[in-house]
C-alpha cells in the first residue's frame, strides 16, 4: 500500500480552517487506498474523538515551527498587518546596525532551516519511500522550502515518490499595480527558490498556491510551473442548507477578527448606523464571532445594543454558518487582493448571500455571474442616446472633476428602474486597473441618493485585451438627472476607455442588479448595502443556492485529491 503524507506544521489545535483542510484530504486519501500519515506542530494534542475523526490516520505531532515566522521573505509573512505596529522592512538601518540586525536575522534564518530538516527527518526518515507515494506539504513558505530542499538532496528514495508544495502567502503585497513595492523582497525569494531548485533536480515536485491571483505572482518568478490547487470545503457545508426561520434576519461576521481584516475598522461605524435606524434594527441582527474584547471599550458600547458576539467552540461553527441569512465579509481590498478567504467558500457552498469588499479576491468569486446578469439587464434595457458624456470612439482619461449628466423623464412612481452603464475598457489601463464609479441622483431637483461601485473586466487576470464591463444602479421614483462620476479606484493614474453606453429599464417589480452577493466600495456604503438586500434578500437567496451546486463541484476534497494524483508535466529544466 501506498503511503500519502500529510504535513502542516502550521496545525496547532484541533479547530479552524487548518484542521478543516488537513482533516478533508487526510480522510479523502484513504479513501483513495492510501495508507495516510498526517504530520502537525508539536502542540497539536492527539485526543481519542481526534484520532476518530481521522480514521485510520497516523498522526505525528513533530514540528517545533509553523509557517507564520518573519524570518521569511515573503511579504505576506514578513510584513502582515495582525499586529498593531509591523515593522516597515523598507526602511534599512545604516552601519553597524544595520549589519548587527543581517548577522542576527542570519544566524535565527540558519537554525529555522536546519530545526525544519531535523523535523522533516523524523517524520519521513523512518517509513522506506517507494514508487506512488505522495508527500504533500499544505502550506509552506521559502525557507521551509530550502530547509525541505537541502533534506531532499540527502534522503534516499526522494525521486521515488511525488512531492506536492502549497503557497498560501504573497509574494506581492496589494493590487498588480502595486507589485512593484514588493520588487526587492521577491527578488530575495526568487534566490531561495533557485538555490532550493538547484537542490531537488533530481525530485519530482509540483508547486501550487491557493488562488488564481498567486498562482499568477508566484510564476513571475520563472524558477517553477505553478497551478492553483482546487481549495477543500469541509464535506459538513458541501450539502443542502435548511431555509432558515429567524425573527430577525442574522448578518454574521464568521472566522477570527484579525487585524488586517480590518473588521475593527467598520463594526462600530455599522453599530451606530443601525442603532440610528429604529426600523433597520427591529429586522436585523449582527453576529460576530469573537469576544467584544478584541474592541476597544469605548467602540464596545456602541455595538452592545446592536452585534451578538458568539465566542463559539469548534462544535457549534457550523450552526453559526447555517443560522445565517447574510455572510457579512467586508476584508481590506488591498490586504486581501489575492488571499483566500476559507469562510467565503463555506457561506459559498452552503448557499448563503454575501456582503463583501468589491476589488477583493472574495468580490472576484462572484464577480463573473453578477456581470452575466447586468449584461443581461444592459441587453433588455431601451437605450439612452445624445447623454453628455466626455467619451466618444477615441481613448480619453476619465475626469473624476467631471460628471456625466443623464437626463430622465419623471417617470411613474410605481415602476421600478434601472440604469445600466456599459464600458467599453481599454487596454491602455494598467494591469489590474479598478474603476471607482459614483451615481448622484437628484430627486425633483434635490440630491437624494448616491450609490457607489468598483468594478473591472472579470478575467483581468488571465488576459489583458479591451472588454465590456457592466455597472447597474436602482432608480428612485421621481428621478430627474443622474450624475455618473468615473475614477481610478485604488491608484492615482488615470483611467482610460474607449466609449460608455447607457441604457433603462422599467418593471412593475423589484430589478436586482446582481446575483448571490453585493460588493461593496467602502464602510461608508455597508448600511446601504444591507438595505438593498434586504430588499431584494428572496433574489439573493434564491440565486445563492443555485450557485453553491457549482461551488461545492470545485470545492469538494475529492476534486482536491484527484488533482493531486492527476500526472502532470515534468518540472522546468533547471540549469
Amino acid at each position: 500500500m501506498s503511503n500519502f503524507f500529510l504535513i502542516d506544521q502550521s496545525l496547532c489545535k484541533g479547530a479552524g480552517h487548518h484542521f478543516d483542510y488537513t482533516l478533508c484530504i487526510a480522510n479523502e486519501s484513504q479513501r483513495n487506498g492510501f495508507n495516510t500519515v498526517v504530520g502537525t506542530h508539536r502542540s497539536f494534542e492527539v485526543t481519542q474523538e481526534i484520532q476518530q475523526l481521522f480514521g485510520s490516520s497516523d498522526i505525528k505531532p513533530v514540528f517545533q515551527n509553523t509557517t507564520y515566522n518573519r524570518l521569511s521573505y515573503l511579504p505576506g509573512l514578513r510584513m502582515p498587518t495582525r499586529s498593531k505596529n509591523p515593522p516597515d522592512y523598507r526602511k534599512r538601518s545604516r552601519g553597524w546596525l544595520s549589519r548587527f540586525r543581517q548577522n542576527i536575522n542570519r544566524q535565527k534564518r540558519d537554525q529555522y532551516l536546519a530545526q525544519f530538516q531535523d523535523d522533516c527527518h523524523e517524520l519521513l526518515a523512518n517509513h522506506r519511500l517507494q514508487q506512488g507515494d505522495q508527500i504533500f506539504f499544505v502550506t509552506i513558505s521559502e525557507i521551509e522550502w530550502l530547509g525541505l530542499a537541502r533534506f531532499i538532496a540527502t534522503l534516499p528514495g526522494a525521486d521515488l515518490v511525488q512531492w506536492h508544495l502549497q503557497f498560501h502567502f504573497e509574494l506581492f503585497l496589494g493590487l498588480p499595480t502595486e507589485y512593484e513595492k514588493s520588487a526587492a523582497e521577491a527578488q530575495q525569494v526568487n534566490a531561495v527558490f533557485e538555490d532550493a531548485s538547484q537542490l531537488t533536480k533530481h525530485a519530482n515536485i509540483r508547486f501550487y498556491t491557493t488562488s488564481n491571483e498567486l498562482t499568477e505572482q508566484y510564476n513571475r518568478l520563472d524558477v517553477e510551473t505553478f497551478e492553483t490547487l482546487a481549495y477543500p470545503v469541509n464535506p459538513t457545508f458541501l450539502q443542502n442548507c435548511e431555509p432558515t426561520n429567524n425573527s430577525k434576519v442574522i448578518l454574521t461576521c464568521a472566522g477570527g477578527i484579525r487585524r488586517e481584516k480590518g473588521i475593527k475598522s467598520y463594526l462600530p461605524d455599522l453599530a451606530n448606523s443601525v442603532t440610528q435606524c429604529p426600523q433597520l434594527k427591529s429586522k436585523i441582527e449582527i453576529v460576530v464571532q469573537g469576544k467584544p474584547k478584541n474592541l476597544p471599550l469605548t467602540q464596545r458600547k456602541k455595538c452592545s445594543s446592536v452585534i451578538r458576539w458568539e465566542p463559539l467552540p469548534a462544535a457549534h461553527y457550523d450552526q453559526l454558518i447555517y443560522q445565517t441569512d447574510i455572510g457579512l465579509l467586508m476584508y481590506d481590498a488591498k490586504v486581501f487582493a489575492s488571499r483566500r478567504s476559507s469562510v467565503l467558500g463555506e457561506f459559498l457552498s452552503c448557499g448563503k448571500p454575501i456582503i463583501v469588499t468589491a476589488g477583493s479576491w472574495l468580490h472576484k468569486q462572484i464577480a463573473k455571474p453578477i456581470e452575466q446578469h447586468r449584461k443581461h439587464l444592459f441587453d433588455a434595457s431601451l437605450a439612452l442616446d445624445e447623454i453628455d458624456s466626455p467619451f466618444c470612439s477615441d481613448q480619453i482619461a476619465c475626469d473624476p472633476q467631471r460628471a456625466i449628466l443623464i437626463p430622465l423623464k419623471n417617470g411613474d412612481s410605481n415602476q421600478h428602474r434601472v440604469l445600466n452603464v456599459c464600458l467599453d475598457w481599454s487596454d491602455k489601463n494598467p494591469f489590474g486597473t479598478y474603476c471607482h464609479v459614483e451615481f448622484q441622483m437628484l430627486v425633483d431637483g434635490i440630491a437624494v441618493s448616491r450609490k457607489q461601485d468598483i468594478v473591472a473586466p472579470i478575467t483581468a487576470i488571465q488576459e489583458k485585451q479591451p472588454r465590456e464591463v457592466f455597472v447597474s444602479a436602482e432608480i428612485p421614483p421621481r428621478t430627474t438627472e443622474v450624475h455618473i462620476k468615473l475614477s481610478n479606484a485604488f491608484a492615482s493614474g488615470p483611467l482610460m476607455l474607449n466609449n460608455l453606453q447607457f441604457g433603462l429599464i422599467e418593471n412593475d417589480q423589484p430589478i436586482p442588479t446582481g446575483v448571490i452577493g453585493v460588493p461593496v466600495a467602502n464602510n461608508e456604503s455597508i448600511i446601504d448595502a444591507i438595505r438593498y438586500m434586504l430588499k431584494h434578500l428572496d433574489h439573493y437567496r434564491q440565486t445563492a443556492e443555485e450557485n453553491a451546486w457549482s461551488w461545492r463541484a470545485k470545492h469538494a476534497p475529492a476534486k482536491t485529491v484527484g488533482q493531486l494524483l492527476k500526472k502532470q508535466p515534468d518540472r522546468k529544466k533547471i540549469a
